[in-house]
C-alpha cells in the first residue's frame, strides 16, 4: 500500500565551516572594487574644457531633483549543493540483490553547484543633491532605491534519478533485473533554489556630469546595500520493494506490475532564507531632449555587487515519520558574491527646458 509521507524534522546548521569555493570570489570582487575606484578618479580628475555653462541645466544645480522610473534586469549567483542518506530499517524484502535493487541506503550521494538566474523587474526611484561646488564634472550626491519583483524557475543544484509521481514503468525492458525497485519512475533525489519576492536596492555616492557635444553623460558610482530572499526546496522519493520475488514465477512481469509491492517514500521540505549584502555600483546615465511636461526622459545602465553577509548554509534533515531512523541529510551553501546588471528609464523633474 502507498504511503505518502511528510517532513518531520528541520533545522538550520550552527556556524558555517569553511565553504569549498566555486569560484574564485576574491579576485571578483577585488576587480569590481578597482574598475569603481579608477573610473571615480579619472572622473575627479577630467580637466575642465572652458568654465561650466551653469545655465545649460535649468537650474537643477541649485535645487533637490527626484526622479522615478522603470528597471528591468538580470540577478545572479552560484551555490553548491550535497546530500546523503541512512541505510535502511524498515521492511524491505530479503532477495533484493537477486533483481538488482537500488543500494543498502535511502538515497546515494551526491554533490553538485550550479549558477542561478533570476529577472528583474519593477520600479526605481532617485534623489539628487543640488551641487555643493562648482566645478567641470558638477559633483552632486544621489541615493536610489529599487524594488524588483524576481521572475524565475527553481534551478536544480544537486541531483540524483528524476523525483516525482510514483508509476510503474510504461515499457518494461527484457532484462529480468527491472522486475526490482528500478520497475518505478518517480525516484530520485534533488535539492533546488530559487530567488523569489522582492529584491530590495538602496544606493547612495557622488554623480558627475559630462557635457559631449548636445549630448549630456552622467556617471554614478556608489555604493549598494541589497536585500534579496532565497526559497530551498529538497526532495527524495525511494520505492523500497517488500515482496520476495521468484524469477521462476509465471507470468512474472504481470504479476508485479502493483505499487502494493513497494514502501513508498516521498519526502521534503523547503525553507526562505533571507540575505542581506553589499558592494560597489556604477551606473551611466542618458539624458535625452525627450520631455513628458517637466519630465525630463533619461535611460541608464547599471551594474552591481553585493558581498552576502552572515550564515550562507542551510541544512535540512528529513526523517520518514514512519522509521525516524531512515532519514535524509542535505545541505545547501550559497556563493558569498551576488551580481546584478540592469536597464531602465527615467523621468527627473526637471521642470524647465534645458536647451
Amino acid at each position: 500500500m502507498q504511503n505518502d509521507l511528510d517532513v518531520t524534522d528541520l533545522w538550520r546548521s550552527g556556524p558555517a565551516r569553511p565553504a569549498r569555493c566555486i569560484r574564485s570570489s576574491a579576485r571578483r570582487s577585488g576587480f569590481v572594487w578597482r574598475s569603481v575606484f579608477l573610473s571615480v578618479l579619472l572622473m575627479v580628475a577630467a580637466p575642465a574644457d572652458g568654465e561650466t555653462d551653469r545655465s545649460a541645466y535649468d537650474g537643477e544645480l541649485e535645487r533637490w531633483v527626484f526622479s522615478f522610473g522603470i528597471e528591468t534586469g538580470v540577478f545572479g549567483s552560484s551555490a553548491e549543493a550535497e546530500f546523503s542518506g541512512s541505510p535502511i530499517v524498515g521492511p524491505r524484502a530479503t532477495n533484493i540483490s537477486l533483481f538488482s535493487d537500488a543500494g543498502p541506503n535511502i538515497v546515494a550521494p551526491r554533490q553538485g553547484s550550479a549558477d542561478i538566474f533570476a529577472g528583474l523587474l519593477g520600479p526605481t526611484f532617485g534623489l539628487m543633491t543640488p551641487a555643493p561646488v562648482d566645478l567641470p564634472t558638477q559633483p552632486r550626491f544621489f541615493m536610489d532605491l529599487s524594488v524588483l519583483a524576481v521572475l524565475t524557475q527553481e534551478t536544480s543544484v544537486a541531483r540524483l534519478g528524476a523525483p516525482g509521481e510514483f508509476r510503474i514503468r510504461d515499457k518494461i525492458p527484457q532484462n529480468v533485473s527491472f522486475v526490482g525497485e528500478r520497475l518505478l519512475e518517480g525516484v530520485g533525489t534533488q535539492v533546488t533554489s530559487q530567488p523569489q519576492g522582492i529584491q530590495l536596492y538602496i544606493a547612495m555616492g557622488p554623480a558627475f556630469s559630462f557635457d559631449w557635444g548636445e549630448d549630456r553623460i552622467r556617471i554614478k558610482p556608489g555604493i549598494e546595500y541589497s536585500r534579496m530572499e532565497n526559497k530551498l526546496s529538497v526532495q527524495a522519493n525511494r520505492a523500497i520493494r517488500t515482496l520476495n520475488l521468484d524469477p521462476r514465477t509465471p507470468d512474472l512481469r504481470d504479476h508485479i506490475r502493483s505499487l502494493d509491492h513497494f514502501r513508498l517514500l516521498a519526502l521534503s521540505d523547503d525553507f526562505t532564507d533571507v540575505y542581506h549584502g553589499l558592494g560597489p555600483s556604477l551606473e551611466i546615465e542618458y539624458e535625452t531632449d525627450n520631455r513628458l511636461g517637466p519630465f525630463l526622459l533619461s535611460i541608464f545602465l547599471k551594474a552591481g555587487a553585493s558581498h552576502l553577509f552572515g550564515d550562507l548554509e542551510t541544512e535540512f534533515l528529513v526523517a520518514n515519520p514512519e522509521y525516524p531512523a531512515e532519514t535524509v541529510r542535505f545541505k545547501y551553501k550559497n556563493d558569498r558574491w551576488a551580481y546584478r546588471g540592469s536597464t531602465g528609464i527615467r523621468f527627473r523633474f526637471v521642470p524647465k527646458s534645458k536647451r
